[in-house]
């Protein structure tokens, strides 16, 4: 049956502006949840009335993303009745359950589309991120067994009964492949996993072999459906060289084009792309498939390239809403969805498969899993337990006193790189080094500081990484390429921030790429020399060329000072912080 021929459809329920970023879990101002809107497509005769009704297969699938290790319900968003709890791990339990309830657990499938792991909160990042692969083995059914070392062996399509399936996200290379594997296969007192992982571009750099199948191949109500895994490509600059030096991140498009012809081939009916990338996409559904250039992200660049045969893409890493149909280069559109991050949403995703024939009608929405209403109302009470008793663990090891900060230090801007948290930690840097200059990455600090006592908990969860301090030189003129490289593109916002102390700036936004900063000056207001060597100190991640900072990679020579979090730990115990932005990074005249 062809689906080329498309009439769409969109149903706008109840909606909100979009959740962008949760910052703080206490802030007074709570961001804003979205309800449930509608996005679907049907081929024309995809009303019940049509012939091949009896072929016709009722699917649903439940998406998460980005859950990042927060398994306490400890978001509030607003709604219209005002703030209220969202989100944690018993509470989305009890929504996935609801999902299998309402379309019968045969006919439904569970999605985990990376990043459930990494940059996480203490709950679970200081039990080794245990407790929520735990979490995620309970939304795994009856028939998911634990997976073996062989599993990684396996050829693509791997057939399997199991409904629940995941891919990887750049953050679960955090701790390094040796760690994946063995959150993945066990060890160390951890029985493993029971949910299949799969990613079609990621190969082992000793001998090529794939370190996941690509894809695996579910029947669910007499309909074979195709699971593909992806992680964005840029996985390698995302992380310090030493947590993906045994693997190669290849292109997505040609990995997953290779999966799709697999798939058709043993039979697939439908093809579900998940995939560790992300759109910036339109914020509300639109009442037409939109084409590429109404998007914009690194996965615009991946749909472009792909050939036909998927039909649903559910992805992640960009933490937006994504509710879309776009374009594709031929047949139906693809249905493109993606559901904020940290567990304060979920796609459910309605399927109409007729058997043998393909996919004649698919919906998406994005729903709030609400704390205090609905399944969220009564939360799974086994995942409950295990995250309170995880919860008093990490709080046990994260009480201890750091330090005191005596006014709350933020990352928000001001139309500046300028914050600060970031001012801050660079000025505690440079101060335990003697260092000329320190940077940090603006995503590598990912929550503020309260103002009051800084406990080892919040230092850790403002700096998850393990990273590693670095002693090294750069010219004044690498210095200068450094900052210009924080924009990538044509746009006023720089793509990463990168905090800086010792150095005082200004920018034009409005320049050329590559000439928009202006009137560099050193700790002591001195015109950056660029021909003098200044001593730096910044971390393995950055010294890799993550983010961008290709300048970064012309180091050589790198002492390695200790663990980035324990000095900063180490003087924050010397007196109390006060920090904020003070006026190193300007706009320049011409651009105000």
């Amino acid at each position: 049956m062809s689906v080329a021929a498309v009439l769409l459809t969109t149903a706008l329920a109840r909606a909100a502006a979009p959740l962008d970023e949760i910052r703080e879990r206490t802030e007074t101002s709570a961001p804003v949840a979205w309800r449930a809107d509608t996005v679907a497509a049907a081929a024309p005769d995809a009303a019940p009335s049509r012939p091949h009704v009896d072929d016709l297969a009722r699917l649903r699938i439940v998406a998460i993303n980005d859950l990042h290790g927060y398994l306490e319900t400890t978001a509030r968003l607003r709604g219209p009745e005002g703030a209220r709890p969202a989100g944690g791990a018993a509470v989305l339990a009890s929504y996935v359950a609801a999902e299998r309830r309402e379309r019968g657990r045969e006919r439904t499938l569970v999605l985990i589309a990376g990043d459930s792991i990494g940059a996480s909160a203490p709950v679970s990042a200081f039990l080794r991120e245990q407790p929520t692969m735990e979490f995620l083995n309970t939304l795994a059914d009856g028939s998911c067994p634990r997976l073996a070392s062989s599993w990684g062996r396996a050829p693509s399509p791997v057939r399997t009964k199991c409904r629940t399936l995941a891919t990887i996200g750049n953050h679960e290379f955090d701790r390094g492949v040796p760690e994946l594997e063995r959150l993945l296969y066990g060890g160390e007192g951890w029985r493993g996993m029971r949910v299949p992982f799969v990613a079609a571009n990621v190969v082992r750099r000793a001998d090529g072999r794939p370190l996941l199948p690509g894809s695996a191949l579910v029947e669910m109500d007499g309909v074979k459906v195709g699971v593909i895994g992806a992680v964005t490509v840029e996985t390698a600059m995302l992380l310090s060289p030493d947590r993906v030096g045994p693997v190669d991140f290849r292109p997505e498009a040609p990995a997953v084009n290779a999966e799709v012809a697999k798939l058709r081939a043993a039979g697939a009916d439908a093809i579900v792309l998940l995939i560790h990338e992300g759109l910036q996409s339109p914020l509300r559904p639109q009442d037409t498939a939109v084409g590429l250039d109404a998007v914009s992200g690194r996965l615009k660049d991946v749909l472009a390239a792909l050939g036909p045969g998927v039909d649903v893409v559910v992805s992640a890493h960009s933490h937006k809403f994504t509710n879309v149909l776009v374009t594709a280069a031929e047949g139906a559109p693809r249905l493109v969805t993606q559901a904020r991050y940290q567990g304060t949403a979920y796609a459910s995703i309605d399927l109409e498969v007729v058997r043998g024939a393909g996919v004649v009608a698919k919906s998406a929405r994005i729903l709030t899993p609400w704390a205090d209403e609905g399944p969220g109302a009564t939360p799974d009470a086994h995942v409950a337990a295990r995250v309170t008793a995880a919860a008093a663990a990490a709080r046990s090891a994260g009480a201890r006193r750091v330090g005191d900060a005596a006014l709350a230090i933020t990352r928000v801007r001001d139309g500046t790189p300028e914050n600060a948290l970031g001012n801050a930690v660079t000025d505690l840097l440079r101060r335990a080094t003697g260092a000329d200059v320190a940077f940090i990455s603006g995503s590598t600090l990912r929550a503020d500081w309260a103002a009051g006592p800084i406990s080892y908990g919040a230092l850790y969860t403002s700096m998850p990484y393990d990273n590693r301090l670095m002693r090294y030189e750069l010219t004044g003129e690498q210095l200068r390429r450094a900052l210009e490289q924080q924009w990538r593109d044509d746009s006023p916002e720089p793509r990463d921030v990168l905090n800086v102390s010792g150095l005082r700036y200004a920018f034009d936004a409005s320049a050329p790429v590559g000439r928009r900063i202006v009137n560099v000056r050193d700790a002591a207001g001195a015109a950056l020399d660029m021909s003098r060597r200044y001593t730096v100190v910044s971390n393995d991640y950055l010294i890799g060329g993550a983010s961008g900072f290709d300048v970064f990679r012309e180091v050589q020579g790198a002492a390695t000072l200790g663990s980035e979090r324990e000095i900063v730990e180490r003087e924050l115990s010397r007196g109390v912080v006060t920090a904020a932005r003070d006026g190193r990074v300007e706009k320049a005249a011409a651009a105000r």
